[in-house]
């Protein structure tokens, strides 16, 4: 092995290294996919016995496995793990109402393109609790929380998880530099619309778009741009209410019953 390389693969370390099948296959599924991985699970455990289906065995052939690792012996100590979380947890106490609900909105709205499985497994290990709080008192302030410790986690689902659970750290330290009312007060609306409608980016800038939020949010110009981009109403609806309900000042007022003869629309 060459032993200042610690970002070999798992299948070059089974061949090199003699893994049996059953560690092999425990590393896989726990995505363990190459030595950075198992190293870094062993500096913050100190073995593999917290692995599901990691029997004694496994357990000494990995731990014989990082013995053997340059990177081990030059790097005794473990990472301070605490110093970061609690840096976290402090972020999250200091922040605003405003800054919690942008928080909140961008969590639900990326927690809902996740894969089915993986809603599942952190609904479950969350109690349901799908917010900021909820992430908070369930993994950032453990200690020595693992994403393995998510009990019905699919292999395709550690990896995912892993990069939604960094993605929500990123976002919590990007919004606690908000502190402009006005950019607060933006980020809130924006990330509220896109969380009920999926809207794109480039609705989002018409939205915004020469308004000034310090004199609230652009309700109407809102509903107006989610129409037209087709998010609220089908093009019948749409119709009624343009025509019907005088929403646009280029279209003159027509009554009801002529709009659904228009549409072919029976009374």
């Amino acid at each position: 092995m060459n032993k200042k390389n610690t970002n070999i693969g798992l299948d070059e370390l089974a061949d090199v290294e003699g893994l049996s099948v059953r560690t092999y296959n425990i590393c896989k599924y726990n995505d363990l996919l190459n030595l950075d991985d198992i190293l870094q699970f062993f500096w913050e455990y100190g073995n593999f016995k917290k692995i599901r289906n990691c029997g004694d065995k496994s357990n000494r052939e990995l731990l014989s496995l990082c013995e053997k690792s340059e990177y081990i012996l030059i790097n005794k100590t473990k990472p301070e793990q605490k110093d970061v979380k609690h840096t976290l947890i402090k972020i999250i106490n200091n922040l605003s109402v405003r800054q919690k609900a942008i928080i909140n909105n961008l969590l639900i709205t990326k927690f809902n393109s996740l894969s089915n499985s993986s809603t599942k497994a952190l609904r479950a290990y969350l109690n349901n609790q799908i917010t900021l709080n909820g992430f908070k008192e369930c993994v950032f302030s453990k200690p020595d929380f693992n994403i393995l410790y998510i009990k019905n986690i699919r292999s395709i689902s550690l990896k995912e998880i892993r990069l939604f659970l960094n993605e929500i750290k990123g976002l919590i330290e990007h919004v606690s530099f908000f502190d402009n009312e006005d950019v607060l007060n933006r980020q809130m609306f924006y990330t509220f619309i896109n969380r009920q409608f999926s809207v794109d980016r480039k609705t989002i800038i018409e939205i915004g778009e020469d308004y000034d939020f310090s004199k609230g949010a652009p309700v109407f110009k809102t509903v107006y741009i989610l129409i037209k981009n087709n998010y609220i109403f089908n093009e019948k609806e749409k119709t009624i209410f343009y025509r019907s309900l005088c929403f646009s000042n280029n279209t003159e007022i027509e009554p009801l019953g002529k709009t659904g003869d228009r549409l072919g629309i029976t009374r």
